[in-house]
């Protein structure tokens, strides 16, 4: 999965999980679980997004090892419900 895909899942596991949020109640497991995988569903979107401005901007910028490993445990951060 390239970065720019990576983004793009994030963003809509993001808009489930802002949506799904909503319906929660405020201090319900469910809500507090869903705020969690929101965050992180921004830090991994800004560390993305830095990356890829970085790789646009002229620069040579080799991906690091670690991104590969990260995107993936960040599209696990939260599971949908079966």
């Amino acid at each position: 999965m390239s970065p720019d895909e990576a983004i793009d899942r994030i963003l809509e596991l993001s808009a489930e999980a802002h949506a799904r949020r909503r319906g929660a109640g405020r201090n319900s497991a469910t809500f507090h679980k869903l705020t969690g995988a929101v965050l992180a569903y921004g830090a991994a979107l800004d560390l993305l997004t830095k990356l890829r401005k970085e790789r646009n901007s002229n620069k040579e910028v080799r991906e690091p090892r670690w991104l590969q490993s990260i995107l993936p445990l960040a599209l696990q951060v939260y599971k949908r419900p079966a």
